[in-house]
């Protein structure tokens, strides 16, 4: 496909697969939400309480906070709606006694068998390409997030 488009045509194709991919996770979004009734504010935060995790990084109310741009307030509110809803759980801190993290739970409602099936069919995708075509895509990815903050100059 690379030599067959010109470079307007396959600008044209990035941006085409790119609204694609968006119109895709909020499909997905809209999904969770009917499957388990949990807000997009919910399926963030588990999302990047599953990140976080699979970096080994502890998340504290105060780092959610700052990431979702909520108050002290609301920050409570949402980690008590997700506990009740078994998505988040409270742990001690691993250095901190005085200080608590928080966990996605493995079997959080927003991991319905449908997400499960996409991000493990995602997965393989992502085992596919080679090592310097996975380079390729992380960078193009990174600075697309970059570029596509609301606040990106």
């Amino acid at each position: 496909m690379r030599g067959t488009l010109s470079r307007d045509q396959s600008n044209a194709e990035i941006m085409r697969a790119l609204l694609l991919c968006r119109n895709t996770d909020i499909a997905m979004r809209r999904h969770i939400r009917a499957e388990t009734g949990m807000g997009d504010t919910d399926i963030l935060a588990v999302d990047y309480l599953r990140d976080q995790r699979s970096q080994q990084q502890p998340v504290g109310p105060k780092q959610l906070a700052s990431h979702l741009g909520l108050s002290s307030p609301s920050t409570t509110m949402l980690i008590d709606r997700l506990e009740k809803l078994g998505s988040v759980e409270r742990m001690p801190h691993p250095t901190d006694r005085r200080a608590l993290t928080l966990e996605a739970r493995d079997m959080a409602p927003s991991a319905t068998p449908s997400r499960e099936a996409a991000e493990v069919r995602i997965q393989r995708l992502i085992e596919e390409l080679s090592t310097d075509d996975a380079t390729v895509v992380l960078r193009f990815l990174t600075a697309l997030v970059d570029v596509a903050q609301p606040d990106a100059a």
